[in-house]
């Protein structure tokens, strides 16, 4: 395989690699209620918040969890650093999270 720089622009955005890359952020939360209607409603909550953000939650749900990645809304977008900080700081906020952790920016080939 060629090494990136090599490789034509329209490759490159193919592979969404280079100046096409797309980063995301590992999310983890841990409820503080093991109620699951509860757990339902905070979990519209945070969509609608992610939403707001024009940020997209991908990842998986099991009981008292929630495991996955923040993405940004649209082909090459990516979230930002304030947005990764708004929403951390958000999560900081809500009362029905024992835990969280927001991991820095990543590109998403990696993960």
């Amino acid at each position: 395989m060629l090494h990136s720089k090599q490789q034509k622009r329209r490759l490159r955005k193919k592979l969404f690699t280079d100046e096409f890359a797309v980063f995301t952020f590992e999310l983890r939360i841990n409820f503080s209620t093991s109620n699951p209607e509860d757990e339902l409603i905070f979990l519209d909550t945070l969509i609608d918040k992610l939403e707001s953000m024009k940020l997209c939650y991908i990842g998986h749900f099991l009981g008292e969890r929630l495991r996955g990645h923040v993405i940004a809304k649209g082909r090459y977008n990516s979230p930002t650093e304030a947005q990764r900080c708004e929403f951390s700081e958000w999560c900081s906020k809500q009362h029905d999270i024992s835990e969280y952790s927001v991991g820095g920016l990543v590109d998403g080939n990696q993960i």
